[in-house]
């Protein structure tokens, strides 16, 4: 997941490097933490995965809402 000021955006892939859908973007605000959640779960249940190893690019201190929602 790439932090930014206002909009943060995410892609899913597997170990190798394979893609699952298209990329998401997310406010960064608790609807669009919400939102991110869902679409996880939704490809989760799309490929079958029970667990989920999730990274992000900080930047700055942009990712301190995500850690609070």
């Amino acid at each position: 997941m790439d932090i930014a000021k206002k909009v943060h955006m995410a892609r899913a892939q597997n170990f190798r490097g394979i893609e699952y859908g298209s990329r998401q973007t997310f406010e960064i605000m608790r609807a669009g933490f919400y939102r991110l959640i869902r679409w996880i779960r939704t490809l989760q249940a799309e490929h079958g995965k029970k667990n989920v190893l999730f990274g992000l690019e900080l930047t700055g201190h942009y990712w301190s809402p995500l850690t609070h929602s």
